[in-house]
């Protein structure tokens, strides 16, 4: 993109269920989750961990991208949810 020094990055989520692929080896087996389990203790409900939602994290994922390209002179586009079904690294996808 001619008005992005350093490219145009772009990211966003597999819809929950989509396979691993042999395009990526056992780095990704199994299928996409629609949530990070277990790993955000909630203060509210005595400090007990609980799942949090991926698009609930977008904007903290976003905000973060923001931070990144300040410094590095990239863009980071937020393109939505693959619902393709399509396996991680499936050149297809």
């Amino acid at each position: 993109m001619a008005d992005t020094p350093g490219g145009l990055v772009t990211w966003g989520f597999m819809a929950a269920g989509t396979p691993g692929s042999a395009n990526c080896g056992t780095a990704c087996p199994g299928r996409s989750a629609a949530s990070v389990p277990n790993v955000f203790a909630d203060l509210a409900n005595s400090n007990t961990t609980s799942s949090k939602g991926l698009l609930s994290l977008l904007a903290t994922r976003q905000a973060a991208f923001d931070t990144w390209s300040a410094v590095a002179h990239l863009q980071f586009v937020h393109t939505g949810i693959d619902r393709s079904g399509l396996g991680v690294n499936d050149p297809a996808a």
